[in-house]
């Protein structure tokens, strides 16, 4: 991150937040779905993000080192729901709270399509079910 995008607040711009969601999301994805062998662009499906919320509970400040945490809430026929937590590297205590919602829709004609079965193998270790 450039140290020109946090002098004007003083700290981490909430904007940033959803941009570590976007990421951890797609990392999980990348490596646990698809192995790290190939891209989103050659799969018969693709997952939209069609919400995706923060709560802030703490301030990060430049040059923090951030850690997220990442758990599924719902998995429904078409869509995942997953939770994540922002840290500071080494602290307990929770910076901000994300939500983070994909539809899986057909690559092509973008109508909503099941999660496809590589996607729902990489989740299960990590889904939890909320109240």
């Amino acid at each position: 991150m450039d140290r020109s995008d946090n002098d004007v607040y003083g700290h981490v711009n909430n904007v940033q937040y959803l941009s570590y969601f976007d990421t951890t999301v797609n990392h999980f994805l990348f490596h646990r779905a698809l192995g790290g062998k190939t891209t989103f662009t050659k799969t018969e499906s693709v997952g939209l993000c069609v919400h995706s919320a923060c709560d802030y509970f703490r301030s990060l400040e430049y040059p923090d080192v951030v850690e997220v945490g990442l758990f599924v809430s719902k998995a429904t026929r078409s869509s995942i729901k997953y939770e994540l937590g922002v840290f500071k590297q080494g602290s307990p205590d929770c910076a901000a709270h994300g939500q983070f919602v994909h539809v899986y829709v057909d690559a092509m004609s973008r109508k909503p399509v099941e999660v496809p079965k590589y996607v729902r193998d990489a989740i299960n270790p990590v889904l939890r079910h909320v109240q």
